[in-house]
């Protein structure tokens, strides 16, 4: 049975009709900001290359944690940590990510700063045999600079920074370290 002219054009007006609907409700893929970020993958591969680099570091010489921690992969780290709390940049990259990129970028300096007084204080006593409480001190008062200087010379223009937890954990190491220096001196030789 032979189908008239009318039945051909017809198929070709709803192929028409599904491109043109398709065509405008498609709209271009469009990453403003996270083309210019950290993946979350390389955030997660820079803090592994982070605590590479640390390991050998606290083993040759405690004291080499902390230019590490000012020049190394670290620093990395701090961008997408300060650029997470930009209240302009933050949002975007919330929008295109997902809020967990925040939790993954602010755990990420987090960690990093735990894992690096953690090697502190292992090579201080495993490796060195050094129980100075001075030491602790000047070395988590040079941390905690360091994550503030990392928090200003980053690129969020806000005190978010500086109200997150790898600056609470760096501040918390301080005051542990103060204390524990003054109940030292207090106590006497």
């Amino acid at each position: 049975m032979r189908h008239s002219g009318n039945w051909g054009l017809s198929r070709f007006a709803r192929a028409l009709s599904l491109c043109l609907m398709l065509a405008s409700t498609a709209m271009p893929a469009s990453a403003e900001v996270m083309d210019k970020e950290m993946a979350p993958s390389d955030i997660s591969r820079t803090l592994l290359l982070s605590l590479l680099f640390a390991l050998p570091a606290a083993a040759i010489h405690r004291w080499l944690l902390l230019p590490l921690f000012i020049f190394g992969p670290v620093r990395d780290l701090a961008y997408a940590w300060t650029e997470w709390h930009d209240p302009f940049v933050g949002t975007s990259i919330s929008h295109e990510a997902g809020p967990s990129y925040g939790l993954l970028a602010d755990g990420a300096m987090a960690v990093s700063v735990v894992a690096y007084l953690v090697l502190w204080l292992l090579s201080s006593w495993l490796r060195h045999r050094v129980h100075n409480p001075l030491h602790d001190l000047l070395f988590s008062a040079a941390l905690f600079g360091a994550a503030a200087l990392h928090a200003v010379l980053g690129f969020s223009v806000t005190w978010g920074p500086f109200l997150s937890m790898p600056m609470i954990l760096a501040g918390t190491a301080l005051c542990v370290t103060a204390t524990r220096f003054t109940r030292a001196r207090l106590a006497g030789p």
